[in-house]
């Protein structure tokens, strides 16, 4: 995995926002997408050093991940966000952790995450594990702002309840308002029509219009007063 590929230091988005004082704001955005519980650093096995450093071809891992963001946050006199689009678990074997301990997002708002998004294999185990995952979490200390605009329930179907009990509960949130250095920031995240697609374990979970659900999460945050509204798209949103 490396680095690049995975946070979006190359994809930083900075905005200038023009204030009524003639004032500039400058934000910083780092996204990260398809982390897939990749913890570690990644390398052949034969080269790997770590009790010394920049000796072996090793990359990525959430270390790498956190000394980005504080390098960033520290030489950006603005508002630096730092926000990941989904998929953030499943892929190696730290994931066989989660439910029982949902750390991976513990270790995230450790390391300065400001909002995580559901992607299609969050889904992986079923939306009771799921919940699980997001409650074992929430047992053990703190975690991020976890968001997804676009999910449905089945009313008739018991196996998503405890899922959508989160959502009652706005543990798990279809907005998100972030205030900083005066500016209301309005967050909504959509599972893409690919992902729909791909998230074969999701059901009874399904997943309304992204277009749609685009268009009425922006029309609530703009009543919100939001100054910026972000958009995290996790695949690409089909109608």
């Amino acid at each position: 995995m490396n680095i690049k590929k995975t946070i979006s230091i190359i994809f930083s988005l900075f905005l200038v926002l023009p204030l009524r004082a003639q004032n500039e704001k400058k934000i910083v955005i780092l996204h990260t997408n398809d982390l897939h519980s990749r913890l570690m650093g990644y390398a052949p096995g034969s080269t790997y050093s770590p009790m010394t450093v920049n000796d072996d071809k090793t990359v990525g891992g959430f270390a790498r991940i956190a000394t980005i963001i504080r390098d960033e946050k520290e030489k950006n006199e603005g508002t630096t966000l730092i926000v990941d689009g989904g998929d953030f678990l499943m892929g190696t074997l730290f994931q066989g952790l989660e439910t029982k301990t949902g750390f991976q997002l513990r270790l995230m708002k450790t390391i300065g995450y400001d909002v995580v998004c559901i992607g299609n294999h969050e889904f992986d185990y079923g939306p009771a594990k799921l919940a699980d995952i997001v409650n074992s979490g929430l047992k053990g200390g703190d975690i991020p702002p976890v968001l997804l605009s676009n999910a449905v329930f089945d009313s008739k179907d018991p196996g998503d309840d405890t899922l959508e009990e989160l959502f009652i509960s706005n543990t798990i949130g279809r907005k998100l308002i972030i205030e900083r250095d005066g500016l209301k920031i309005g967050f909504f995240s959509l599972l893409g029509k690919v992902a729909d697609d791909d998230a074969a374990f999701a059901p009874p979970v399904t997943f309304s219009n992204q277009i749609h659900t685009a268009k009425k999460m922006v029309r609530e945050l703009q009543d919100d007063g939001c100054d910026i509204i972000i958009c995290l798209s996790h695949f690409r949103s089909v109608s």
